[in-house]
């Protein structure tokens, strides 16, 4: 083809129908096939796709006044096969998103400029990257003095390319499309639109029963499902189980649906075939749990049926890891010698007793143990202990769990002679005293379980793992096993736990695993790479993979600045993984006129900063129409999370504050009693939010990195680029973030800002 003719009916569709907004749909795959020249025509419900001798056109109804010409003369993005097929959607959407903007005089987004002085424009389809960055070059006055004549208004996209090299555009192909668009294009008959193939949004991440506070009605049912999943979807739903699988994506790309709705149709078609299929269902806390075994119940009528083997030989069991240990342990332990029921809940509370025992052990044994100690280590702790403190206790929990207790066994001697894991507390084998000190740490948390007679969550998988480990259930399990085990955000997990699962496995499917796992999620690896996490798996060959790309829950606005914190910390961590990249959008024209460049606001001091977030807060719930459960305002420090609390308190703001992560019970509240919702930045994963509001977003804070150099501030720093992707990626449209002015900007936005992806506000 010599060009592309593509009137404005056509685009009008293509711009606001789902199915054109990523390459995971199959429509979308058959128009870049006939952009590729791959095919000859195609009609879809109300477009016609038709190409003749020298161009290609795209049309739909009564021939229009206004259009967008593509020259293929040095626009070659269509015909080049260094661009897969979702690149080549984004660049077609990219280009005729700006065309409508510009003929309805529309604000501009940060990647589209239009250039000084002339009437040609540049269009920036993919997330700014180092180096040059890929653009579409379009005059919007092309033979302007013939198109005014005529009343005609068609852009130009006549050159693209990374280099800054400009083309003068030709007229020639430009012309010979008018010509030949009066005979091809004719009148299309809008075609009513087969049933089920509804144009609604899948939005997969916040799985909740009903309401309109959220994006999913999960009432949808099963049948209706298909209908709306992704080509990469609806292939891993629809597959039969035969070993290891990892499910892959980016937030809102619609992980934990496509799980559900894998285990909905096994136990479908293995009821149809009547064989015996046992399916267990793993998820990290009661909330998320609750929140499932809700989305089982409304797209599955039989899910009561199947949740017992007395009614069907096809089962299903959603249930906490924690919940089964116990469950397996039997009377071995009493629920008044555990922490707590919920996993969660019960690694909080070891937290509080870790800093229990860290208080006491510095105050009583440091200043003798600082002799034997090495000087980085000691340099560490005094920072760390004074300014870092959190942190710091995050790394000992780590250190207790996983280390003393899971490959120590609890042993002193063991515990010496392990290699250490990257980035935790750093100590010198060369000197005794590092690892002695934080032994006895150990030892003083062990005691202060021992006088309540309670045992951690760790002390509940590790002994549930040596259970296992026994010709007794090596023989039951073969009766008693399941068939295939799926397990919902396996990042939460410690290696303690993973290495659980495939014990509870039939021999026959012992690796029957299909699990999520987004590292990019995770708050700091710690050592969680695939060779450990393979091997606590059980894991022999690799696993297969299935990627989904598709992000349905975040605009693009807030997918670019999410794109650009991962890539700033995969340059700097090597294994920071970001699931953004060659991402897939699915917003429609209609859906990102709602979304906003997010913004950076700066305060003089923290009262002002906490005042702040709920004026931003008021004004998106009046300006926006949006209701206040639907706002969620984040704080980055617990004392800030304090401060937000009592400000609310003390001015009579209702709120509702999250206390766990994926609390939908909560949002439910909150929607029902008309409230904002806020909480600390650890607790607001597998949530979503049309706002997110980010108070706390400064030097110093984010991250919350002291003037000590050493290898922990590299964790540190790593963490923090997982919890502000997380963070960010709750919101459907808008991004706030707040930061304090005397402490300045937080260095992980400043690429964001030098690329115009966030407007600073009143910034020191």
């Amino acid at each position: 083809m010599d060009y592309l003719y593509i009137d404005y009916n056509a685009i009008e569709k293509i711009i606001s129908e789902r199915r054109f907004q990523s390459y995971e749909f199959n429509d979308s795959v058959i128009l870049i096939d006939f952009l590729s020249c791959k095919i000859q025509n195609h009609k879809y419900h109300n477009i016609v796709l038709e190409k003749t001798t020298r161009g290609g056109f795209i049309y739909s109804g009564v021939q229009s006044k206004k259009g967008v010409i593509f020259d293929f003369e040095n626009f070659n993005a269509f015909q080049n096969e260094k661009f897969k097929g979702e690149e080549k959607i984004t660049i077609l959407q990219k280009t005729l998103k700006y065309a409508m903007k510009h003929w309805n005089n529309n604000p501009l987004s940060s990647c589209e400029k239009n250039i000084l002085d002339t009437n040609h424009s540049l269009v920036y389809p993919f997330p700014f990257t180092t180096g040059e960055t890929y653009r579409v070059l379009i005059d919007k006055k092309a033979d302007e003095k013939k198109q005014n004549s005529r009343g005609l208004d068609f852009l130009l996209v006549y050159s693209d390319g990374y280099d800054s090299k400009s083309y003068s555009p030709s007229l020639t192909h430009f012309k010979k499309a008018f010509e030949e668009a009066k005979d091809v294009c004719s009148i299309v008959e809008n075609e009513k639109q087969p049933e089920g193939e509804s144009e609604a949004a899948l939005q997969v991440s916040n799985l909740v029963s009903n309401g309109e506070f959220k994006s999913i009605n999960s009432h949808l049912g099963f049948d209706n499902w298909k209908f709306l999943l992704t080509n990469k979807q609806r292939e891993f739903v629809e597959k039969d189980i035969n070993g290891t699988e990892r499910l892959q994506g980016a937030a809102g790309t619609g992980k934990t649906l496509s799980m559900i709705l894998r285990c909905i149709n096994l136990l479908k078609n293995y009821d149809v075939k009547k064989k015996e299929i046992n399916i267990l269902y793993l998820t990290h806390s009661v909330a998320t749990k609750n929140q499932i075994e809700d989305v089982f119940a409304t797209n599955l009528p039989e899910y009561v049926q199947y949740k017992d083997k007395a009614y069907s030989n096809q089962t299903i069991s959603v249930t906490t890891l924690q919940e089964w240990c116990l469950s397996f342990l039997g009377g071995s332990i009493d629920s008044s010698e555990y922490l707590d029921i919920d996993a969660q809940d019960s690694k909080e509370l070891q937290l509080m007793y870790i800093e229990q025992s860290l208080d006491n052990t510095i105050k009583n044994d440091f200043e003798s143990y600082k002799e034997i100690c090495s000087p980085r280590f000691v340099e560490y702790f005094t920072e760390t202990y004074a300014k870092d403190k959190e942190e710091l206790l995050e790394l000992l929990q780590h250190e207790i769990a996983v280390t003393i207790k899971g490959r120590a066994q609890e042993d002193f001697d063991t515990y010496m002679l392990l290699p250490r894991i990257e980035h935790t507390i750093p100590v010198s084998k060369t000197h005794e005293g590092d690892l002695n000190f934080l032994f006895l740490i150990y030892e003083s948390y062990r005691k202060s379980l021992q006088v309540v007679n309670q045992f951690d969550s760790d002390d509940i998988a590790i002994t549930t793992l040596q259970q296992l480990n026994t010709p007794i259930w090596r023989r039951r399990k073969q009766k008693d096993g399941l068939d295939c085990i799926f397990i919902d955000e396996t990042h939460l997990f410690n290696i303690n736990e993973i290495s659980v699962f495939h014990h509870l496995l039939k021999d026959a499917v012992k690796n029957n695993i299909i699990f999520v796992l987004d590292k990019s999620q995770a708050v700091g690896d710690r050592g969680l790479d695939d060779k450990v996490l393979n091997s606590s798996l059980g894991i022999i060959d690799k696993s297969e993979e299935s990627q989904l790309k598709t992000v349905f829950r975040s605009a693009p606005q807030i997918v670019s600045l999410a794109f650009n914190i991962l890539s700033s910390g995969a340059s700097l961590f090597v294994n920071l993984e970001n699931p953004l990249e060659k991402v897939n959008y699915s917003f429609t024209q209609q859906e990102e006129k709602k979304a906003e460049l997010p913004e950076y606001y700066f305060e003089l001091n923290d009262e002002l900063m906490v005042k702040k977030a709920f004026e931003l807060a008021e004004s998106i719930k009046q300006t926006k129409s949006i209701s206040r459960s639907n706002i969620l305002i984040i704080a980055t420090t617990p004392t800030l999370l304090n401060d937000l609390d009592k400000f609310s308190k003390s001015k009579n703001k209702p709120v509702e504050v999250l206390k766990r992560r994926g609390d939908t019970e909560l949002m439910k509240k909150a929607d029902h009693t008309n409230r904002f919702v806020i909480g600390g930045i650890d607790f607001v994963g597998g949530l979503e939010f049309d706002a997110v509001i980010i108070c706390g977003v400064d030097k110093g804070r984010v991250p919350a990195v002291s003037n000590f150099n050493s290898e922990t501030s590299h964790f540190i720093k790593y963490s923090w680029h997982n919890r502000m992707y997380v963070a960010i990626t709750r919101s459907k449209y808008i991004v706030n973030l707040i930061g304090n002015k005397a402490r300045g900007t937080s260095e992980m936005f400043e690429s964001a800002i030098s690329n115009d992806l966030i407007i600073t506000k009143n910034e020191a």
